[in-house]
Formats: structure tokens, sequence, C-alpha cells
């Protein structure tokens, strides 16, 4: 609004530039040895596209990747309640139409998407679209507890939080009572 397009074709070319300056000083290896570096980027993106690895019962093979990485990858990383809270988070940020909330869904989906059509679906590669898609849980969250009555909004920060600290909570005590277990041997 309100800018001349000369003025946003600028501002675009500066975007292009500094995407491209963070990928050289992130990747200097990409430009010293171009060759090499395509040749390895075709080898991982085949890899992850065509070799089926059956890591999983419910792996992409046997599931769509779309309902692989929401009813198995994000389940199991994330936990059940922040997923399905994270979830209706990015439904509403879709429903509301909120133009920060649409760049933040856009990236998410655009991703997921892109990964989708992978054989070999891991939870590390959403790393980097975790915080926004817990970002919009927890906006999805301020704004259910913005329509509740003042007085109850203590009481229902609370419950989120027991809800949402549960399954980590749970997940970190059976993995301390395996590691801190005596190992077999010694209670014989």
């Amino acid at each position: 609004r309100g800018h001349s397009a000369r003025d946003r074709r600028g501002r675009l070319a500066l975007a292009c530039a500094l995407v491209f300056l963070g990928f050289a000083l992130g990747n200097p290896y990409a430009l010293l040895d171009f060759p090499t570096f395509l040749k390895d980027y075709r080898h991982a993106n085949w890899s992850v596209t065509s070799i089926d690895y059956q890591f999983d019962p419910l792996h992409p093979g046997n599931t769509p990747g779309l309902l692989y990485i929401f009813f198995s990858v994000f389940p199991r990383s994330l936990g059940l309640p922040l997923t399905l809270i994270s979830g209706l988070g990015l439904l509403h940020a879709l429903w509301r139409r909120r133009k920060p909330d649409i760049l933040l869904a856009a990236f998410i989906l655009s991703y997921i998407l892109f990964v989708s059509r992978w054989q070999m679906i891991l939870p590390r590669y959403f790393i980097h679209i975790t915080p926004f898609f817990l970002l919009l849980g927890a906006s999805f969250c301020a704004e259910i507890l913005g329509c509740l009555p003042a007085k109850f909004r203590g009481l229902g920060a609370a419950a989120i939080c027991l809800v949402l600290l549960a399954s980590p909570l749970r997940a970190h005590l059976y993995f301390r009572d395996l590691v801190c277990r005596k190992p077999v041997g010694a209670q014989a």
C-alpha cells in the first residue's frame, strides 16, 4: 500500500539479496565447490524421495505423507495434546485470515506439503517449523482464554498448562525410570 511498483521491486530485490547472503554465509562450501554441492544436493533429494526405508509400520509407503506427518510424526515428537492444540491453532489461523497468521500458516503448510512427498520422514525435518506451529497453538490458546470471563482465565490457563505438560512429563518420568533402573544383571 502506498509504495510504487519500483519501490516494491527494490524491496523484493533486497530481500532476495539478503536470502542469498544468508545462504552464502551458512553454506560457504556451496559457493566454493558448487558442482560437488549440487551433486550432494541431488543425491540427498533422491534418497529422501525415492528410497523406501520401511522404518515404521505406518511409514509413508503405507500411509499418505500428510496423514503420516499429522498422525505419527507430530504426535511422537510433540505429544498428542500439543499436536492437537497446534493443529487447531493452524486451522484457526486459516479461519481468522489475519496477514501474520496466514504468513505463518502458509510457511508451515507449504513445507509440510513439500516433505509429505518424501519416503523418509523423520521428526528432525520439522525442527525449523515447529516453533511457528507452536506459536499458532499458543495464539489459539490465548484466543480461547480471552473468550472466558476474567475470573476463569487463571483456571483456564492452569488447565491448558496441565494438559500440555502431562505428556512430556510422562515421557520424562518413563525415560528417567529407564535410565535410573539397575542393570538386569545387578538385579539378580
